[in-house]
Parts: structure tokens; C-alpha cells; sequence
């Protein structure tokens, strides 16, 4: 570093280049600190940059490592998540198993070579029109009736039956896949062991939500790398195998054994409330928030889709679209921007949230026929893809 301080950075001479060159390569989470406040203190733009591109791509190890996080200042800290952010927003789809019938192997040629009987989270292309596979879920997650959302551009899987589902035990263990490295680290474990649960991210922390036989609900702080337990659901209510959604940071449930409930979660108050529901009697299968606005889909055999929006200011309910089709299919949701993704193994549609009048586009992707079971869609930023 000796010979670097004295060079000149306006015009680097090759030799130095050489030497930048070997530093970067050396960057690790032991030196980055140190050689981050070396670029900046000689004006290294490129070193600079490097050492934040490596606290962006390893950023839960940065925020739980106080030496390091706690030097950075705020714009630091916004300008490093915000990096992890950038790129191409994709769909993705994590093929899960379904608790109520057995898994059937289904050879598949977009899977690799020998993949059968693995796991996959997908990526959906829209160059293709297809879906492809990401990274292979580790073999020690439990896929049925287990729970998976996304956070800080990370995917997360927690819990799930472990063994067959007669006589199966639930799982307190979280996975955690990191699209920059393409690694699956497992965290720390929910203090319940639970499926048939649901999981959601709130400014920064992760929530899991009720479960078989459970009401309670626990969040886990990744700066800390812990799980603590916080209010539990009304009595009477039993959360298993709902539907779940945030907006404007609070936390709705509805669905499954909460019949046609919709209850509300303050988690600055750590509060519960029941809020009002539509009208709606119909089998719910999915629920996503845009803006100030809750999307319920219900499904029926005869008619279709219907879909009713909340709005959570005015607390009011009303039909807004509806599909008609013939015996569909449950699906699962996700969000991007103003569109929502419905996927599942025999369509993908895509819904408009962005306006007065919300609707189903006419356009349709491909489905999601790749897994050999039910696909749980999210979205995650990848910088090439």
C-alpha cells in the first residue's frame, strides 16, 4: 500500500493498476473495512467501489457484524442495500410440496441432468417464455407446508413437515439463499417448530405467522440473528393455512381457517385487530397489497376468479375483476411494482393494480409446468440474468 499512496489516481500508471488489481481480488469481510477507508482516504474510486460491492452482495453478514456496519455511515448503509437491489427485478418460483396429496416425480428437461427427485426455485424468462432453473433447494429443507418470502433481495424457506405428512414433525429450521453468491446458508431457528404457516418481511424483520395448532408469531431480527416471540393472534382465531400480505407496513391475514376474517397487525404497536371483510364467501387463494390497496382472489368451480379490493385507509371492500373460467386452479401471488403474478401449473396471469380499474391482462406467460410440485412465486434482483 506504501507504493500506491504515493502514485497518482488521476492517470494510474500500469504498474499500480496491476497492484489495484491484486487488491481487489484480495477483498474478503475481514479486510473489506479496512480498505474501503484506504480507497477513500487516496480517492481509489474503483477500490471504493469494489469493497461496497462486496458488503452488498454479503449484506446480512455485514449487518450482523457490528465492527463493520456500525463504522459505515447512513448514506453508507442505504447506498450498499440499494446496490444489492439494483438489476433486473425477475419472477421467480420455489417448487414447494403440497401437504395434501402425495408428490409425484415428473421428468422434466429443463432440470439438469440427474435432478430427479430434487428441488429447484425457478426463474421465469421472458426472452423465452419459460422457466428455469436458479439454484437447487438444499436437500435438508422440509418442502411441505413450509413457508417462503424474500427480504433485503434475499430468498427465505422456514419450517415444514419433516418426513411423511401422517406422523410427520414440523420444523423450526430457516434457509436463506442469496442470489449475488448463488450460496444457501441456514440462520438461526424459529424458536416453535411450525408448517402451514406464513411468513412476510417488514421493514427489515421477518414474521412467521400462526401455523398448525399454533397462534403464535415470532420475528426474526437479522441484525441481531435471532427470532422473539411478539403478540400472538386473537383467541379463536387459528391461523393454518392462510393467506398473508403486507401494506404500508402492517401485516393482513385471511383465509384458511380464518374462514372470511381479515385481521390487521401494527407491528410499531405489536397490535391485532379484526378489520372488516368482503363480502365474498368463496374459497380465498391468494392475498397481495399494492399501494393502500388489499387484491383478494377467490376462486369458484362454476364462475372463475373474482377479485376484491380493500382499500385500508377508507376500510372498504368491492368487487373490482373477475375471470371466467371453468373448475380453476388455486394459485399463488407476488408483486412487482403494479403487477401481480398469479402462477401456477396451468397458467400464469398477470393482473394490472395500477389503476382505477384493476384487471387481468389479456397477455398470459408460460406456465409453470417445470416443478413436480406447487410453486410459490416471488421476486428477487439479479444483476445478469
Amino acid at each position: 500500500m506504501e507504493v500506491i499512496s504515493r502514485g497518482s489516481f488521476f492517470q494510474v500508471p500500469e504498474m499500480l493498476q496491476s497492484t489495484l488489481d491484486a487488491l481487489k481480488l484480495q477483498l474478503n469481510l475481514g479486510n473489506c473495512l479496512a480498505l474501503l477507508a484506504f480507497a477513500k482516504k487516496h480517492r481509489i474510486a474503483d477500490l471504493k467501489s469494489s469493497a461496497y460491492r462486496l458488503m452488498s452482495n454479503n449484506y446480512l453478514q455485514i449487518l450482523r457484524e457490528a465492527s463493520i456496519y456500525g463504522q459505515l455511515n447512513a448514506t453508507e448503509r442505504e447506498f450498499i442495500l440499494q446496490t444489492r437491489m439494483e438489476g433486473k427485478r425477475l419472477l421467480v418460483a420455489a417448487d414447494l410440496e403440497s401437504i395434501y396429496k402425495l408428490r409425484r416425480p415428473q421428468w422434466s428437461l429443463s432440470c439438469p441432468a440427474g435432478a430427479l427427485g430434487d428441488a429447484y426455485v425457478y426463474i421465469y424468462s421472458d426472452m423465452e417464455d419459460s422457466w428455469l432453473p436458479l439454484t437447487k433447494i438444499p436437500k435438508e429443507a422440509n418442502l411441505k407446508g413450509c413457508a417462503v418470502c424474500s427480504m433485503f433481495n434475499y430468498l427465505f424457506l422456514a419450517g415444514g413437515i419433516k418426513g411423511s405428512t401422517q406422523g410427520g414433525q414440523c420444523s423450526n429450521r430457516v434457509f436463506c439463499y442469496n442470489p449475488m453468491t448463488n450460496i444457501w446458508t441456514e440462520v438461526a431457528p424459529m424458536k416453535q417448530s411450525r408448517s402451514q404457516f406464513k411468513m412476510v418481511a417488514v421493514d427489515g424483520f421477518l414474521y412467521a405467522i400462526g401455523g398448525e395448532c399454533l397462534y403464535s408469531v415470532e420475528r426474526y431480527d437479522p441484525r441481531l440473528g435471532k427470532w422473539t416471540f411478539r403478540t400472538s393472534l386473537p383467541k379463536g382465531t387459528f391461523a393454518v393455512a392462510h393467506e398473508a400480505t403486507t401494506c404500508n407496513g402492517e401485516i393482513y391475514i385471511s383465509g384458511g381457517h380464518l374462514f372470511h376474517r381479515l385481521l390487521r397487525y401494527d407491528p410499531c404497536g405489536d397490535l391485532w385487530e379484526e378489520c372488516p371483510n368482503s363480502s365474498s364467501r368463496q374459497r380465498s387463494t391468494a392475498l397481495v397489497g399494492v399501494r393502500n390497496f388489499l387484491y383478494r382472489f377467490d376462486i369458484n368451480r362454476d364462475s372463475g376468479v373474482s377479485v376484491f379490493k380493500y382499500h385500508t385507509l377508507a376500510k372498504v371492500w368491492r368487487e373490482c375483476a373477475a375471470v371466467h373460467t371453468r373448475k380453476p386452479s388455486p394459485f399463488q401471488c407476488t408483486v412487482a411494482d403494479n403487477t401481480i403474478y398469479c402462477v401456477s401449473k396451468q397458467k400464469t396471469m398477470k393482473f394490472a393494480a395500477d389503476g382505477e380499474i384493476p384487471k387481468f391482462e389479456a397477455e398470459e406467460l408460460c406456465a409453470f409446468s417445470v416443478g413436480k410440485g406447487t410453486p410459490h412465486p416471488l421476486i428477487l434482483s439479479l444483476p445478469e440474468f
